[in-house]
């Protein structure tokens, strides 16, 4: 009985903490979408946070119902105009009996760029988003650990190249070493097989090429990842520190963060869309549902953290060129531009068509191999 309440407290707790953290990512996308839309005069039907049925809303000044919904899974903006892929050039009778003043509330009669903006704007807030959550994290300070090699295990390939307990990681392949945590990021995702290190040992610098080792690691979730290695370990005695910024640093670092991390994502998918990564290194909903209630419950710097990483998958995901995604509308766009008027609507139907299609597919294959992940939400 006692193990049943605790699964059952662990379930709800990582539910509640999936459901908050999506919320305000979802919330922050559409309102991009929202505050852009309003400012080029565009009529806002409907905001939504969830789905289904309404449990229950209000109407602004502007005549815009805001509405929260019983299944609390996303959310979006409802404008005026939207969706129809009718030529606001044509004589179609439909735009003939929208009033001047309907058109000029309409988003489908609203110019190429202003359209691009608005759809636009949604995952670009959720970069800003980011941007704005790494530095809080920066004024607050964030406890890291030096890059300073606390253990070298045997028979790797930092024990094979000389590499020592004491031992200070100034640099990568170029690319500066501030924490002990920034190795796994830089030598999973440099694009090179050699890793050129510069070391600090006492008062010499000295400089080592390590080529890491690829080792296969199983999750909770069951799931087999493999990742480069080099085989050492971070000091974990009395080199922790905490970073406090002032403000112009902690944004610079901020924007430095969400870059190399966007940066990171991209490289990601690139090697997944070349067939070198596994889909089951993708994750869905069970494994965002877990890992958000890890978060919540290491502290409120985990739990903002999570939400700054989810916040870009999101951006970066909407931008992709696929079409019901906001990437999808842009490509449209840039066609239209090119063209000079917008594609016929039976192809842009079948585009949708093809869109949902690919999504729901995509989406079903990766909630199939991430079922183990929900099986293991009763535990921590």
């Amino acid at each position: 009985m006692e193990q049943l309440i605790n699964i059952t407290s662990a379930v709800s707790w990582n539910l509640f903490s999936f459901i908050i953290l999506l919320s305000i990512i979802v919330f922050v996308h559409e309102m991009g979408h929202f505050l852009v839309a309003r400012f080029y005069k565009v009529k806002c039907e409907v905001f939504s946070v969830g789905f289904g049925p309404e449990l229950f809303g209000f109407n602004d000044s502007h005549d815009t119902r805001w509405k929260f919904c019983i299944i609390p899974l996303g959310g979006y903006v409802k404008m005026f105009g939207e969706g129809d892929a009718v030529n606001p050039t044509s004589s179609h009778n439909e735009n003939e009996d929208l009033t001047e003043e309907q058109k000029s509330k309409s988003f489908k009669f609203k110019p190429l760029y202003q359209r691009s903006l608005i759809v636009f704007a949604g995952p670009a807030i959720n970069f800003i988003l980011a941007v704005l959550l790494y530095f809080i994290l920066n004024i607050y300070g964030v406890y890291q650990l030096k890059p300073i090699v606390g253990s070298v295990q045997d028979n790797m390939p930092a024990a094979i190249s000389g590499i020592e307990v004491g031992d200070k990681i100034l640099s990568i392949n170029g690319e500066s070493v501030e924490s002990f945590s920034d190795l796994p990021r830089i030598i999973n995702y440099t694009p090179s097989d050699v890793l050129e290190i510069s070391i600090l040992r006492g008062n010499s610098v000295i400089y080592k090429k390590i080529i890491p080792e690829i080792v296969s690691d199983i999750t909770p979730a069951g799931k087999e990842i493999s990742t480069k290695k080099m085989g050492i370990g971070p000091d974990y005695e009395s080199r922790i520190i905490k970073r406090e910024l002032n403000p112009i640093i902690a944004f610079i670092n901020a924007v430095k963060q969400t870059f190399s991390l966007t940066l990171n994502i991209l490289f990601f998918l690139g090697q997944a869309f070349q067939g070198n990564i596994s889909l089951d290194q993708f994750g869905s909903i069970p494994s965002i549902g877990k890992y958000a209630g890890l978060a919540a419950s290491s502290g409120l710097v985990s739990f903002l953290s999570f939400m700054a990483i989810l916040s870009i998958n999101l951006g970066i995901i909407n931008l992709l060129p696929i079409p019901l995604l906001d990437g999808g509308h842009l490509l449209f766009y840039t066609l239209e531009a090119i063209l000079g008027q917008p594609l016929p609507e039976y192809i842009q139907e079948w585009s949708y068509r093809f869109g949902l299609v690919f999504l729901l597919g995509f989406m079903i294959i990766i909630l199939t191999k991430d079922l183990p992940t929900f099986l293991s939400w009763g535990s921590f």
